[in-house]
């Protein structure tokens, strides 16, 4: 009878903390917009790749791919000055013709001090949100990432820039734009409540549920203790 009593509060502890774990979960925002990165026009030469993110993704991308034997040094626009010199020509007797014009001289050689990224042969680099910035301080992140979204809210702003690539002894200039849509996918995950009337606190607390399984397990095995200890003890008074 003891053993019996004792397997059955067991088995009851097991199904109430397995319950409890299948009722808790991992909250996950979402982003409320979908970016989509192009660029160009440039002209890459073959063995170097520049792949943009698919359109309708929440974080974009850019993805390049140096498939040459000589490193890729990105740098922002701002270090082009420092990789060109203008140089008037030679003015004859007869004066500066209309055929004539200033001559530029290229400093590539400074490229990999100036760089603000190096991708070495067969490697490849993708730029994003996390490392746009780097490149481009006017860069923002103008993404929302957050568990709501209300019903009327502005798309932001297209973004534009460019920056420089140098691989062996040709400079490359690549517009760039990164432009915001409306994320049709919008899916968070919010436990235990309706998502436009949880608050940070109510999410806060939803993002420890191992510890509330744990104490949860440790109360039932208390309980299994402390019932198999009487039973023992009033089996031993009769």
């Amino acid at each position: 009878m003891v053993y019996r009593l004792a397997f059955i509060v067991f088995i009851l502890g097991t199904q109430f903390s397995l319950r409890h774990q299948s009722e808790t979960c991992e909250p996950r925002p979402d982003y409320w917009f979908a970016e989509r990165y192009d660029f160009g026009p440039v002209n890459l030469p073959q063995s170097v790749k520049l792949v943009q993110s698919p359109p309708n993704v929440a974080q974009g991308y850019f993805q390049i791919r140096n498939q040459s034997e000589f490193p890729i040094y990105v740098l922002p626009i701002d270090a082009r000055p420092a990789l060109i010199s203008t140089e008037a020509p030679s003015i004859s007797g007869d004066g500066l013709s209309d055929e004539q014009s200033p001559e530029e001289i290229f400093f590539l050689d400074q490229a990999p001090e100036l760089a603000t990224f190096v991708i070495d042969a067969g490697e490849s680099l993708q730029l994003d949100n996390a490392n746009f910035p780097i490149l481009i301080p006017y860069i923002e992140e103008r993404n929302i990432l957050d568990f709501a979204r209300p019903a009327f809210f502005y798309v932001p702003l297209t973004q534009r820039g460019e920056f420089l690539m140098v691989n062996d002894d040709q400079m490359i200039s690549v517009p760039f734009t990164i432009s915001y849509a409306i994320n049709e996918n919008f899916n968070p995950q919010v436990c235990g409540g309706n998502i436009e009337t949880t608050t940070q606190q109510d999410i806060d607390t939803l993002v420890e549920p191992k510890n509330i399984v744990i104490s949860s397990t440790i109360t039932i095995t208390l309980i299994v203790a402390i019932s198999l200890g009487a039973i023992f003890w009033i089996r031993k008074r009769i």
